[in-house]
């Protein structure tokens, strides 16, 4: 069975454990030794919580959920403005129960993942209908 990873919180724990050692005479590999991490690891956190206090430890948590969050939202944006960007070209006329499957086919050439539910949902939000399209130009579109 694999060990567990320790949180954000135990590290900076065990970082200020082996400050508070090494302080009080303790060689630095011994103290490393005795919170029960390799040098390299040890090494590895100091760079990335060393003087991180736990308030400080649960806004980069936050900050970092705030982070993930954004970038799905841009990527959903990206994918609807895909979405709308190849109803809108080629030269093809695609009745309205096909439309949305046909962009589905198309993104997911292009190597994105594409949900069908969300192409149909966006396609009934902008009010599309049949199209039919000569050159990216909209010729006719009936509703």
């Amino acid at each position: 069975m694999a060990n567990k990873r320790p949180k954000p919180e135990e590290i900076v724990t065990k970082l200020r454990q082996v400050e508070f050692l090494t302080g009080q005479g303790m060689p630095r590999l011994n103290a490393i030794r005795q919170i029960g991490v390799t040098e390299q690891t040890y090494d590895r956190w100091k760079k990335k919580y060393g003087g991180m206090g736990t308030e400080q430890l649960k806004e980069l948590n936050r900050l970092q959920k705030e982070n993930e969050r954004l970038r799905r939202a841009i990527f959903d944006l990206t994918l609807d403005k895909l979405i709308l960007a190849e109803a809108a070209k080629g030269n093809f006329y695609v009745p309205l129960v096909a439309a949305p499957a046909l962009i589905v086919f198309v993104l997911r050439d292009a190597g994105w993942h594409v949900n069908d539910k969300r192409v149909e949902r966006l396609w009934r939000r902008e009010g599309l209908s049949d199209l039919f399209i000569l050159r990216g130009v909209p010729l006719y579109i009936w509703s």
